[in-house]
């Protein structure tokens, strides 16, 4: 799930590539191996951390659709900006918070 869920997040986040640019088809090679390099880095850390990662993933893709869908024309635009992130930061601590109490 995290490789799909990261695919998708570089499909909508990374901006148009220009073809005549001379770096494009590196940075396209890069974007594409990406991905799985996480997901490999996901099964080597604690699940905890994985599961932050899923999420931040998540949320940060369906902001930045959010974001585009609304062009950033409204003015509240930027303060669910900081909402999201605060809910994703909130969401590390929890998951910190359990894996020091499973330690525990």
């Amino acid at each position: 799930m995290q490789v799909a869920a990261q695919f998708a997040s570089t499909a909508i986040i990374s901006p148009p590539v220009d073809p005549n640019d001379e770096n494009a088809q590196r940075t396209k090679n890069i974007l594409a191996f990406l991905p799985l390099m996480i997901g490999y880095f996901a099964l080597q850390v604690p699940s905890g951390l994985s599961l932050y990662y899923f999420s931040n993933t998540v949320l940060t893709s369906g902001q930045q659709i959010w974001l585009r869908k609304l062009g950033g024309k409204l003015p509240f635009a930027i303060c669910c900006s900081c909402v999201l992130t605060t809910v994703s930061l909130l969401h590390c601590y929890v998951i910190l918070a359990t894996a020091v109490l499973h330690k525990l």
